[in-house]
């Protein structure tokens, strides 16, 4: 995996995220989730990335996401598939079903997109009360590892002969509160012209591994394991590594 998961909200990258960044996440949840023969619910800000392929492999996925826009582009990369999903768009921390799950995933930051620490604990508590005794949680965090506001960090990638050219920005940084707030902004150039251009104010909040450990066994989950970039061999080390994957059970 090449991007920074705070990129996985940004509209103008899903193309990209489908074709280049998913495979080694793919891989590991699908490991993950294998033997679960019930139904397994995706969370998502913005996007689903997982559910189609997921599907397609023959697991009962269902997705939950916040906006209407992440609805469709989710259906519609379902029927390229020839599948038929079931998606709900509802509030991340709020929804509130009767369905219980075998499992629950929240991949690729999305636990840190909620604005405040307090809704996204609610989030998980809300993740623990919809799973069946012995279900599986598992959600991805990135370690908060830039501290200087006003820093620019710019990329740019090809992708089917379009350049996009990637700039982030830490605009606010709150070290009691462990939040922080991102300008990003994604320019899609074709045959030297900007056709494409998505600017966004964007807030996260982070949590380091061992105080996220803690938060998920205080709600109730054991068997809290941690995993590194997808990895199937459980983490011991956190240097020069992008994703960490929690699993826990109920």
């Amino acid at each position: 995996m090449k991007l920074d998961l705070r990129w996985f909200v940004m509209e103008a990258l899903e193309a990209y995220i489908q074709e280049y960044e998913l495979k080694s996440a793919l891989d590991f949840y699908e490991q993950q989730l294998i033997n679960k023969k019930g139904k397994i619910l995706e969370i998502g800000q913005s996007h689903l990335f997982l559910l189609p392929e997921l599907l397609n492999h023959g697991l009962q996925m269902e997705g939950l996401v916040d906006s209407k826009q992440g609805e469709e582009a989710c259906k519609q990369k379902c029927e390229e598939l020839n599948q038929t999903a079931t998606i709900y768009q509802l509030s991340l921390n709020e929804f509130k079903k009767p369905t219980r799950y075998d499992a629950i995933i929240i991949p690729f930051g999305s636990v840190l997109t909620v604005e405040e620490r307090l809704k996204s604990i609610k989030l998980l508590k809300n993740v623990y009360d919809h799973l069946k005794s012995k279900g599986t949680i598992i959600v991805d965090l990135f370690i908060q590892d830039e501290f200087l506001v006003q820093q620019k960090h710019s990329m740019v990638q090809e992708f089917m002969s379009d350049l996009y050219v990637c700039e982030k920005q830490l605009i606010k940084l709150d070290m009691l509160e462990q939040s922080t707030t991102y300008l990003l902004s994604v320019e899609r150039i074709k045959e030297g012209k900007m056709i494409e251009k998505e600017q966004k104010l964007q807030p996260f909040i982070w949590y380091g591994i061992k105080e996220f450990k803690l938060i998920l066994e205080r709600i109730g989950f054991t068997n809290v394991n941690i995993y590194n970039n997808y990895s199937t061999t459980e983490s011991t080390k956190s240097s020069d590594k992008k994703v960490f994957t929690f699993t826990g059970e109920k």
